[in-house]
């Protein structure tokens, strides 16, 4: 089941490692944005 949570985008990213956010289209549009901000901030 797909449910809408609202949570800081630092807070989905870690809940995708811990494997709490499951729907894979989710999990892979978390990880690259988080890995885009990581290299902005640089």
């Amino acid at each position: 089941m797909i449910r809408r949570l609202r949570v800081p985008f630092a807070e989905a990213a870690e809940m995708v490692m811990r494997s709490e956010i499951t729907h894979s289209g989710s999990c892979v549009v978390l990880l690259k944005a988080a890995r885009l901000r990581s290299e902005l901030l640089r």
